[in-house]
């Protein structure tokens, strides 16, 4: 199926797989997974339109206690709700809540 978007997001407002991860409880590494497996999939339901993917979700890094620099994830809000679908109630509930707190901020 090749899907098109109407509106490709703007990465304006975004919530990072680390802070996901610290709403969630879920370690880092797994938050890290659940982003590139999503990645596949939109690759797969937006066939030949990269753009489209990276207007959901962006790749970057942090830095972390020792000054490594570690993979991350920037979200849209799309993005984040679609990986929130497979976590529990509590999990999205949390992020839905931080979703609010970011929008009320703009």
């Amino acid at each position: 199926m090749n899907t098109e978007l109407q509106t490709p997001v703007l990465l304006d407002l975004t919530m990072s797989s680390t802070e996901i991860a610290q709403l969630t409880g879920k370690q880092h590494k797994h938050v890290l997974r659940d982003c590139r497996v999503l990645i596949l999939e939109y690759e797969k339901l937006y066939i030949n339109q990269a753009a489209q993917i990276w207007a959901l979700i962006e790749t970057t890094s942090y830095k972390d206690a020792n000054g490594d620099e570690q993979p991350s994830f920037n979200l849209s809000k799309q993005a984040t709700l679609d990986l929130m679908t497979g976590y529990s109630l509590p999990m999205r509930h949390a992020i839905n809540k931080r979703w609010l707190e970011l929008e009320s901020k703009q």
